[in-house]
């Protein structure tokens, strides 16, 4: 405060001088009175200070202990400051990067690929907008349909297979093969991984999930966790299934089955054991999820 004082003393006085100088020439006469108006001073007067030797009073005057030029002053005054504005500037690294959700395939792909290292995922790997397609197919199991658009990579290489017993159609329990391997890889999937996964990539997962307009206290949180639920809501049927069809479709000729959603009637067709080993594993996600929201 002492030396902020002074260095305010110092600039009014140095704004003094320079307009007495300009104004000299035409008002001479004023110099006294203003000279005796506005005392100088002591720390700006122009006069030589004389070195303190022992014989002098031990008592100096307070002005003799402050810096006597500017450039002193301007020398210590800022130092911390600068120091601290020299820490601020520190280069910040920003974990992880911001990915624009059109430029985000590439990573995406590069953090599933892992996650399902043994399955040939060229359906789903292969396909551009792989966050937005993922997210949505989530939004449609949640509100219980999967529309064939967005299970491409559910569609099994072989077909639909069907037994003839008399004048009856069955669903032919070989079929449910066709979902083995991808239901395997989906079991062994790391469940910290993927919520490693979804923690990195939930607000790019936001954008999307935005979309959808749904009400304000639906979150996407808890769409993941409805989409859980619609899967585990799936019955497991060990029984014969008995089949109709109707122009190029098959449907369930037990109306109970075929008044389920959409989801469920997928599950029935991975087969009992293919069901129980997903809902087991969604078990574990659901679990998971929920001390997320705690």
């Amino acid at each position: 405060m002492i030396r902020l004082l002074v260095f305010l003393g110092l600039l009014c006085g140095g704004i003094f001088f320079v307009f007495m100088e300009q104004d000299e020439s035409e008002k001479d006469h004023s110099e006294d009175i203003i000279a005796k108006s506005v005392p100088i001073p002591p720390i700006v007067e122009v006069k030589p200070v004389t070195p303190i030797t022992k014989s002098e009073p031990e008592s100096k005057p307070l002005v003799l202990e402050q810096k006597n030029t500017i450039s002193d002053i301007l020398s210590e005054e800022p130092v911390d400051e600068w120091i601290a504005l020299e820490d601020m500037l520190e280069p910040v690294l920003i974990k992880p990067p911001v990915i624009a959700l059109a430029d985000s395939d590439d990573f995406i792909r590069a953090a599933l690929i892992p996650l399902f290292h043994d399955f040939n995922g060229a359906n789903l790997f292969g396909q551009e907008n792989l966050l937005q397609r993922f997210v949505t197919l989530v939004n449609d199991i949640a509100q219980g349909d999967i529309l064939f658009k967005h299970r491409f990579f559910l569609k099994p290489e072989s077909s639909f297979p069907v037994l003839v017993s008399g004048d009856a159609l069955i669903l032919n329990p070989e079929g449910y093969h066709r979902f083995n391997k991808i239901v395997t890889t989906f079991t062994q999937v790391d469940v910290d991984a993927v919520m490693v996964f979804i923690s990195e990539y939930k607000s790019l997962m936001q954008i999307v999930f935005e979309q959808f307009s749904h009400a304000d206290d639906y979150t996407l949180d808890k769409m993941l966790l409805k989409s859980i639920d619609a899967v585990l809501a799936a019955p497991i049927v060990w029984e014969e299934i008995q089949l109709i069809k109707k122009l190029s479709r098959y449907q369930f000729a037990n109306p109970n089955y075929e008044a389920l959603s959409g989801v469920e009637k997928q599950m029935i067709r991975l087969g009992p054991a293919n069901t129980s080993a997903v809902q087991e594993k969604l078990k574990l996600f659901r679990a998971r999820l929920l001390e997320l929201e705690r």
